[in-house]
């Protein structure tokens, strides 16, 4: 288990979804499978590195297979209000997690102090500018390569996403997904709650 210090170290990220009164499943869909694989390309990326340059390579198996039994668990529903979803994941502790689980048991106590540890905490704790330009490369990257599934491109191509650090805190990166006038689905005047 990652001690809670390590963690409040670690940056957040924060996937937005605003622009409409209600959100279709493909739009929700879409973004949160959007934003989880580019987390996992990106906490796979700075394992790989992290086991390689350390001597570490007998455990790059292992670890993959601990972290793609995490897939898609990432993000968790964070706030929900009129006009607006927001789901929320760690940067990194999922990393943290899966490194103890492959290697950790096997070095105990000497893991949380091993260069493999402390270059991962080092990645996930640098400037959020850099890792909020890593998850938009990620995010650009699993979007264009996206195309063969048409409900899912259908959905982001009528959203404009942006990735930028919160303007009032300083260890989330924000990711935007807004929908734009040319998002036209069910006329959801039909799928409204009625009321009283």
């Amino acid at each position: 288990m990652n001690s809670p210090e390590i963690v409040e170290k670690l940056p957040s990220v924060v996937l937005k979804f605003s622009g409409l009164d209600y959100y279709p499943s493909e739009l929700i869909i879409g973004g949160l499978e959007l934003v989880e694989a580019a987390l996992h390309d990106l906490e796979e990326g700075a394992i790989t590195q992290a086991l390689k340059q350390n001597g570490g390579e007998e455990f790059i198996y292992a670890a993959r297979a601990e972290l793609d039994k995490v897939r898609r668990r990432h993000l968790q529903i964070y706030a929900a209000r009129d006009g607006c979803i927001e789901h929320w994941a760690i940067m990194g502790a999922t990393s943290l997690w899966v490194l103890q689980l492959t290697i950790g048991e096997s070095m105990k106590e000497a893991y949380k102090k091993s260069p493999i540890h402390q270059q991962l905490s080092a990645f996930f704790s640098r400037d959020v500018r850099e890792l909020a330009d890593d998850l938009s490369s990620h995010l650009t990257k699993n979007l264009r390569s996206a195309k063969r599934n048409t409900a899912f491109v259908v959905a982001l191509s009528r959203v404009r996403l942006s990735v930028h650090v919160h303007d009032r805190e300083p260890r989330v990166v924000m990711v935007s997904l807004a929908a734009t006038s040319e998002y036209e689905s069910i006329p959801l005047s039909i799928l409204r709650p009625r009321r009283g």
